[in-house]
């Protein structure tokens, strides 16, 4: 098999796979993913390395031989490197709607020699999934990782996993999720966004939760395993269960994160349709807010143990990354939500910015669970008040003058 545009052969994990030539489609030797005739974003291996950390961990769990599906699959290399770096699969669906993505994602599986392993479709995305929306053919993994927003697909993915398996969602819309474009987030994830410094976990929190909201209206739930925040894009690893009464459970997960601008209070209100204030109960201002949302764990923190166990005798582009994202994520598994970053509080209080290592300790010290987050580089998650939190930071700048 051939396609009809220029490729060369590159290397992630233990994949040898054909991409668009980048000097012919890219600049300075680049690969754009949207100049390319087929997706392949390189800057997203270290994405793929955690989803080949995740489905071995997730393949243990599950103590039998998985059927995986990615429905937007562009050049095929997450799922060539599922089927050569994770054992214990039985089947690997791979579907992408364009014509040269089907043929090169062809092309990749019979250069690596897995036609036995991985069969390539070339559907719509939602057709293909409805195919396995039966109660004996439904999937244990379904990958979602399109270009923008994946919500338009949450109905029809949702349908097409089995009761225990589990749904990966990446969001890269994150001007809309950021705060940015409020309305655009408002009808892709049915919640409200926020424009704050810790808005990577809002954008996490209203991913989740949207997948919960469709989850619902089929007498499902989603419990996030693992999901995380870096870069351009946000991440959630959902496990499904089937049933009215688990679904109506996961109702009281879902609620709004009230936010002052003013003192920087952060409020939980649980449920969908609760009173929410309009006031600061600190300090009297107007109060803003994200949601509905998911208010649960991020994390599994056992599952992320599993993982993190996986890492030694894998094949990664980003070892280093990985094992240290998913060891802050442990760190972090327990922590309350939202979080502070040290340059707007400083700013706000028009101080030096002391170590961030200098503030999580002495708010332990003080008792009040902390601990800093994956989120952000100089972020810290805290129970302390924003009060608190305010005079802790004064407190050490003082010291260090002194």
């Amino acid at each position: 098999m051939t396609v009809d545009f220029p490729v060369v052969e590159a290397r992630e994990g233990k994949a040898r796979f054909f991409i668009p030539d980048p000097k012919l489609f890219g600049e300075a030797g680049r690969l754009p993913p949207s100049r390319a005739p087929v997706f392949y974003n390189p800057r997203m291996s270290l994405n793929r390395d955690l989803a080949v950390l995740f489905l071995k961990a997730y393949q243990i769990k599950a103590g039998r031989a998985l059927k995986v599906c990615e429905p937007m699959a562009g050049c095929g290399v997450r799922g060539l490197r599922f089927a050569l770096e994770v054992d214990g699969l039985e089947r690997i669906v791979l579907n992408d709607l364009s014509r040269r993505a089907y043929e090169l994602a062809k092309l990749n599986v019979k250069h690596n020699g897995l036609e036995g392993l991985i069969s390539v479709e070339n559907e719509d995305a939602h057709k293909l999934l409805c195919r396995y929306s039966s109660p004996r053919q439904r999937l244990d993994y379904v990958d979602l990782d399109p270009f923008g927003s994946p919500s338009p697909f949450l109905d029809s993915a949702l349908r097409a996993v089995r009761s225990g398996g589990v749904l990966a969602l990446t969001a890269t819309d994150t001007a809309p999720l950021s705060g940015l474009h409020v309305k655009a987030c408002m009808r892709k994830y049915l919640g409200k966004p926020l424009r704050v410094s810790y808005w990577r976990e809002i954008a996490v929190r209203l991913l989740i939760g949207a997948a919960l909201l469709s989850a619902l209206r089929h007498d499902l739930a989603v419990n996030p395993l693992f999901s995380y925040g870096v870069g351009h894009y946000v991440r959630a690893y959902v496990e499904v269960s089937r049933g009215a009464k688990e679904a109506d459970k996961h109702l009281d997960y879902m609620g709004f994160i009230l936010h002052c601008r003013s003192c920087l209070r952060r409020e939980v209100k649980r449920g969908l349709t609760p009173f929410l204030p309009d006031r600061c109960g600190s300090c009297g201002s107007r109060l803003d807010y994200a949601g509905p949302l998911w208010l649960g764990r991020l994390v599994d923190k056992g599952f992320c143990e599993e993982m993190l166990r996986q890492v030694e005798g894998s094949i990664l582009e980003n070892v280093k990354s990985a094992a240290k994202l998913i060891v802050r994520l442990i760190d972090e598994a327990d922590a309350p939500l939202t979080y502070y970053v040290s340059d707007e509080v400083c700013e706000r209080l028009k101080v030096p910015i002391p170590p961030i290592n200098d503030i999580v300790s002495e708010l332990n010290f003080r008792g009040y669970l902390s601990t800093r987050t994956h989120f952000h580089d100089r972020g810290f998650k805290t129970e302390a008040s924003s009060e608190t939190v305010l005079e802790v930071i004064r407190k050490i700048v003082e010291e260090k003058k002194a």
